[in-house]
């Protein structure tokens, strides 16, 4: 009996072949928010704002103390410029101004005298007989010796101790002395005695040493102007040559 033809399952849909896709869920939540740092606390922050308020107070302060300290120092530098400014003008200046009028009268009159180069006017005019022998004119010019001998030793009184160093003080004794025994010797009121005055004869070294002083000032004055605010160390004492030193 003839075979019945095989018949080939029906193909199963293609579709019911692949498996069903997996279901996942995904619950959203609240964003998350990146921050650059840490928050600062309340009292993080007003204590930053103390010390920032510090600082600025401090800052502040020592500007404060630096301005009243350089006002002080150019106040202070300012007296001392006014004071070396009248020490010049109303001592040192008039002083060498009138101490070379007489070293100038003084020369004129010992010109015509024998032995001009060691001529001493004081003991000149202790000299028997001196001063009967000059002319009009050289008793003229010892007048004027004697009348600026008479106003320097006025000054020295006066303004000598406050207005130059200390140094100066055995100088200015001496010189005054000679003015005064000078006064007198042309007044006729010493004895004709020359040997007897001769450590009263007028120190010579006080025309350099108050040059010497002169520049000390200046010097000093000007070191103040041009740094009125600098604090400036005390001025330095007076170096006197030894070629101008008392015996």
């Amino acid at each position: 009996m003839p075979r019945a033809p095989s018949v080939a399952p029906p193909a199963a849909d293609a579709d019911a072949q692949r498996p069903a896709p997996t279901e996942v869920a995904v619950s959203l939540r609240d964003p998350i928010r990146l921050q650059s740092g840490p928050s600062l606390s309340p009292l993080w922050t007003a204590l930053l704002s103390a010390v920032a308020a510090l600082l600025g107070a401090l800052v502040g302060s020592y500007s404060s103390t630096r301005n009243a300290r350089a006002a002080i120092i150019q106040k202070m530098n300012e007296l001392e410029i006014e004071s070396i400014e009248r020490r010049l003008t109303e001592f040192v200046g008039p002083f060498i101004h009138l101490s070379e009028e007489n070293k100038i009268l003084a020369a004129e009159l010992k010109r015509k005298q024998p032995n001009g180069a060691n001529f001493r006017t004081l003991t000149a005019l202790l000299t028997p007989g001196w001063l009967g022998s000059l002319s009009d004119g050289d008793r003229n010019l010892l007048g004027a010796v004697v009348a600026n001998g008479v106003e320097l030793r006025k000054m020295i009184s006066e303004k000598g101790g406050s207005a130059v160093s200390p140094e100066l003080m055995p100088y200015f004794s001496k010189a005054a002395a000679h003015f005064r025994f000078l006064e007198l010797a042309a007044a006729g009121s010493l004895d004709k005695d020359p040997s007897r005055y001769m450590d009263y004869v007028y120190p010579r070294q006080l025309d350099g040493v108050m040059e010497v002083e002169q520049k000390r000032l200046h010097a000093r004055r000007e070191a103040l102007r041009s740094q009125p605010d600098k604090a400036h160390p005390a001025m330095a004492d007076i170096i006197i040559p030894d070629d101008l030193k008392l015996p």
